[in-house]
């Protein structure tokens, strides 16, 4: 699997990083990009967390153009996003955002 690198953040402000899920259609493979938001501008989004995973079956998506596994049901949230109208608002989607580590390879 490719190795997946995080942008460091801006450690001068209070930066974060978001999901931009790309438009796509019923069984094409989700894509979405990493992009940094800085808190004190506001920047829309939408949090996203549950139960992630347990033991379960996994899928990819492409970020960045590289791809990352991710458990099934958050595949499914991606599938169904990228195909509603709200798809250009932001995520934040806390097992791919919050990582600090700038170069790790995703499960």
């Amino acid at each position: 699997m490719a190795r997946f690198r995080y942008e460091a953040l801006d450690l001068h402000r209070k930066s974060i990083r978001l999901l931009r899920v790309q438009p796509g259609k019923a069984g094409e493979p989700t894509c979405c990009e990493l992009v940094h938001a800085d808190l004190d501008e506001h920047p829309p989004f939408i949090a996203l967390s549950y139960t992630w995973d347990r033991g379960g079956k996994h899928s990819f998506v492409k970020c960045n153009d590289v791809e990352i596994q991710v458990s099934i049901n958050l595949w499914g949230f991606f599938d169904r996003y990228s195909r509603s109208d709200d798809h250009h608002v932001l995520l934040w989607v806390d097992a791919i955002c919050e990582h600090l580590i700038y170069d790790v390879v995703l499960p």
